[in-house]
């Protein structure tokens, strides 16, 4: 569900969250009315928001992210938490397993891993949660 609102918002659900992320300090730099992040500031915000609880922002954030690298881990990984988050075990899920597949370093594939596990467990698929949680160890 989430995954079809953000889709459905495209840059309007973005534009909306980075101005409601960056505030009056973003507007003063803004360029005919755009503010423009740097990836690594878009990663920043969209993990900000997620610790400030907002678990539907940050999964916009991290849509765009993702829609501009596919293979981005880090993006991932905070989708599937956003997504987790918000109940939604099924996107979750699809995302752990992607950044699970792509990621190069042992932390990465950890989180990924335990984040698998966890959606497996909240769907009740107990053996796959084993499963995804030896992957973790």
């Amino acid at each position: 569900m989430t995954e079809r609102r953000g889709r459905r918002q495209g840059g309007t659900g973005l534009a909306l969250a980075v101005a409601l992320g960056l505030g009056a300090a973003g507007a003063a730099g803004a360029q005919d009315g755009r503010t423009q992040l740097t990836p690594d500031q878009l990663m920043t915000l969209a993990a900000e928001t997620m610790a400030q609880g907002n678990a539907s922002g940050a999964a916009v954030l991290a849509d765009a992210l993702i829609r501009r690298d596919p293979g981005d881990v880090p993006a991932l990984i905070l989708r599937a938490e956003a997504a987790l988050a918000e109940g939604d075990f099924d996107n979750g899920l699809a995302a752990a397993r992607r950044a699970w597949g792509a990621a190069e370093v042992e932390p990465a594939r950890y989180a990924a891993a335990r984040l698998a596990a966890l959606a497996h467990s909240q769907q009740e698929h107990y053996t796959r949660s084993q499963f995804w949680l030896r992957r973790a160890r």
